[in-house]
């Protein structure tokens, strides 16, 4: 039934990534390239193609075929990964090397290899966005073909932007240092959680490439409210009010359907509405993306 999919899928991804033990006797890049992923293909893709034919009363079908669809997408990135891991080396080389980017890491208490596994795997999924998902040998095979094509290029455009809004967040996380522990400890706290869901690594696989390249407007935004909080504390407690009945709103949300930031549409742009919101109240000379304000995000 297709509620097992993601179940194969997860197999298939952790076998290739080594965590279920393979046979010394098969060479990896058999594994990869040979006759394994033509038998992937045979069980795999044609089951999940057999799977749109499930159904039954009992279950939710939008829900359903949202969370089938992403475990669907997450599974071929893993494979896309797994399948050109030289591509994953090359790609690990490049990002976040040098002694500023890992000074800027330090500063933001930020590890560097969990953001750049991020930054790789989700450049696939990203790039898969908009594609019918392979079904059969001959979709994986052209998805493999599209997708790793532009998978350098995009990963290094994305990691550049990171990389401005990594040094932004150092920058902020300092400034929020030197305030007393006293010293307007919701704002801080709300900074500081802002920082922790940005560059969480397993949201990140998933957050859109648009949004991606706006993270260095996010992070200016930050440190502009963290290097006027002393002088607009009365200010920010009001329009940190105003934040948080629409963090609320998005925190019921998560916890009432979980996954449902990742699922539905209009939850991913509530929540990307959201950054929009913050830089509207605590930095708007740097202009938003989109109209914003309370009155729309109700």
């Amino acid at each position: 039934m297709c509620l097992a999919v993601p179940i194969v899928f997860r197999f298939f991804f952790l076998f290739f990534s080594g965590s279920y033990a393979v046979d010394d006797d098969i060479d990896a890049s058999d594994i990869l390239t040979g006759h394994f992923l033509d038998l992937l293909s045979d069980t795999l893709l044609d089951f999940i193609a057999d799977c749109r034919e499930f159904d039954t009363e009992a279950q939710n079908h939008t829900d359903f075929d949202l969370e089938a669809d992403r475990q669907h997408r997450l599974g071929v990135a893993g494979l896309l990964l797994q399948s050109d891991l030289k591509t994953a080396k090359y790609l690990k080389k490049q990002l976040f090397v040098d002694n500023a980017a890992t000074l800027s890491l330090a500063g933001a208490r930020l590890e560097r290899e969990p953001l750049i596994d991020a930054l790789i795997e989700g450049g696939l999924w990203r790039l898969l966005e908009g594609r019918a998902l392979p079904r059969s040998p001959e979709q994986f095979a052209e998805a493999q073909r599209v997708v790793t094509a532009q998978w350098v290029p995009h990963v290094l455009e994305m990691g550049n932007h990171l990389v401005v809004a990594v040094k932004t967040a150092a920058q902020a996380s300092a400034t929020l240092a030197r305030y007393k522990v006293s010293e307007y400890a919701a704002s801080r706290a709300d900074m500081t959680a802002q920082l922790q869901a940005l560059f969480e690594a397993k949201r990140l696989v998933e957050t859109p490439t648009q949004y991606l390249s706006y993270y260095p407007r996010y992070l200016k935004a930050l440190l502009n409210r963290a290097e006027r909080l002393s002088a607009q504390g009365s200010k920010d407690e009001k329009s940190m009010a105003m934040l948080a009945l629409q963090l609320e709103r998005l925190a019921k949300g998560r916890r009432d359907y979980p996954g449902l930031e990742v699922l539905s549409p209009e939850a991913v742009q509530f929540r990307w509405m959201l950054e929009e919101f913050r830089v509207s109240l605590f930095a708007q000379q740097l202009g938003t993306k989109l109209p914003v304000s309370a009155k729309r995000l109700d």
